[in-house]
């Protein structure tokens, strides 16, 4: 999140660090502690060459670096646990940011809003947010605002991360829809209920999800 001052050019960034380091897919799961370290080196590299103020802001604490000062950067750990976490620590470090205008706080790209009551364009509008974080497309930075500005909204809704993970989602949904089915079939066919109707639903419900598990693995 990034603000100006109009007394100055150097341009002040608020980083929300889990977001940060979740919008690159480079099996930072594995080690997230090496993770941290690796975005603290490059977010001081960036901040050195740039001049700019750099706070970042993580979920989980290094036992090893203490929060304040560390190079170029000032680093900060989140005050409570849980859900957004370090988001909320962030918007507590907003009114310390000498900014000519209000603020947004922003930890992923805004794109416009689904029609209510279409569960699939706002499951695709969630999954091409999060994809365009993995693979930022269709997009300048505006360099009055600081910020992201969108310019081909067809490059985000066909970035190539997008249209894996679409139809991954989708495979899920329908998969977990089909073990549904099964487990319900199942409980009315040891209780003798209807058995054909039940006999019949569960051995649909087997092909489906055998299809879907399928796709998602290939």
């Amino acid at each position: 999140m990034p603000s100006s001052s109009s007394s100055t050019s150097k341009t002040r960034w608020l980083v929300d660090g889990a977001n940060l380091m979740g919008s690159r897919p480079d099996g930072w799961w594995n080690n997230p502690d090496k993770a941290t370290r690796r975005w603290i080196e490059e977010l001081d590299a960036y901040a050195r060459a740039t001049g700019d103020d750099v706070t970042v802001v993580f979920d989980r604490g290094l036992p090893d670096v203490a929060p304040g000062p560390h190079g170029a950067i000032e680093l900060r750990y989140a005050s409570r646990h849980g859900a957004n976490d370090a988001r909320g620590t962030s918007s507590t470090l907003l009114p310390r940011v000498d900014v000519p205008r209000p603020v947004a706080l922003r930890t992923r790209p805004a794109l416009p809003a689904a029609a209510p009551g279409h569960d699939l364009d706002r499951q695709l509008r969630v999954d091409a947010a999060n994809s365009w974080m993995q693979h930022p497309v269709g997009f300048r930075i505006n360099p009055v605002a600081n910020r992201a500005t969108l310019t081909n909204f067809w490059a985000v809704m066909t970035n190539k991360i997008l249209i894996v993970t679409y139809w991954h989602t989708i495979l899920a949904a329908i998969a977990t829809a089909a073990f549904f089915v099964i487990g319900i079939s199942a409980y009315h066919l040891l209780r003798r209920n209807e058995v054909d109707l039940f006999r019949k639903a569960a051995s649909i419900a087997m092909v489906v999800a055998f299809i879907a598990r399928a796709s998602r693995w290939s």
